[in-house]
């Protein structure tokens, strides 16, 4: 006797009409998509136009059952699975920024699980503004959700893999309190808009985490430090286990791209003016990573954890 064996999809209809944009922007999606191939980022099948006149551009996907991360949240989940949501988020991050792309629109919408099963895994979706940086190139595009904008993001600058970094810490903060990050800063009387440019309330977000769930708070903490160039990269998160004294180490940092990062090379002049420019960046950068261990140091005394 033969069996039939059916598969599910999910399909992405957009509307090409409606949708204003160049088919060329269309199949940046699809194209990046094809491009990466990591077991918490979404499976992609292909591509097609549907529907009369061909109306919809479609993107045929993985069929993603276990619902979003924002569920998740709202159910007040245990730590353990918290953290393990967390470096699998961290881990497909790893691999997009190994190939060159940032998401650029993390949130909790944008993680979906592959089943309802207790392991399911946490899987990255909608890479519709992602882009692919060839290079030492930073985005620019002030794109993706107000309130998970990293601060060089929301203060308009260019913004490279730390910008994801930040998302991913705004994510484990709201895990951590096991309420989304919209109805925390609503209840404190806030607005869902530039978040991170307020750093008071972002300082406050990090202590309610810590109080509520030590170890993921302090994971947040970590990794919602202002300067991009501090932020531990995505691969320093998944090797650290969610360990914060790991990541407060010198090579746990992000090789973040800043606008004068790119001004000072265009600028350079002189071997001497190098020296001397290289010399203070130095001494600067060794004041901010002495500063960010300190910070981590105080996190792990309150978590009890080992530095």
């Amino acid at each position: 006797m033969s069996r039939t064996l059916t598969l599910l999809y999910a399909v992405k209809l957009i509307n090409l009409k409606k949708s204003k944009l160049e088919m060329t922007q269309l199949k940046k999606e699809s194209d990046i998509l094809a491009y990466l191939n990591h077991p918490n980022i979404v499976r992609y099948y292909g591509c097609f136009y549907y529907g009369k006149k061909n109306k919809f551009w479609a993107l045929a996907m993985a069929h993603l059952s276990g619902g979003s991360l924002l569920d998740k949240i709202k159910s007040s989940p245990a730590p353990q699975d918290s953290l393990r949501w967390a470096l699998e988020i961290a881990s497909a991050l790893a691999h997009m920024h190994e190939k060159s792309v940032q998401h650029r629109d993390l949130k909790p919408d944008n993680v979906l699980f592959a089943s309802e099963a207790p392991d399911a895994p946490a899987v990255i979706i909608d890479l519709g503004l992602a882009s692919l940086n060839l290079a030492k190139s930073a985005a620019s595009s002030a794109v993706g959700a107000f309130l998970y904008r990293s601060p060089e993001k929301a203060n308009g600058r260019k913004y490279g893999p730390a910008d994801d970094i930040w998302s991913l810490g705004l994510l484990i903060a709201a895990l951590a309190l096991g309420l989304p990050l919209e109805d925390w800063v609503k209840a404190r009387g806030g607005e869902s808009g530039l978040f991170a440019l307020d750093r008071s309330r972002v300082n406050e977000l990090t202590v309610s985490a810590v109080l509520l769930c030590a170890p993921l708070g302090a994971l947040a903490a970590a990794l919602l430090i202002e300067d991009p160039k501090l932020r531990p990269t995505a691969a320093s998160v998944v090797a650290s286990k969610g360990n914060v004294a790991e990541l407060a180490r010198p090579s746990a940092r992000v090789d973040a791209i800043t606008e004068e990062d790119e001004d000072e090379e265009d600028e350079a002049s002189g071997i001497n003016k190098k020296e001397q420019e290289k010399s203070s960046r130095e001494a600067e950068l060794e004041a901010r990573l002495l500063a960010a261990e300190a910070e981590m140091r105080r996190m792990c005394e309150v978590t009890k954890c080992a530095y």
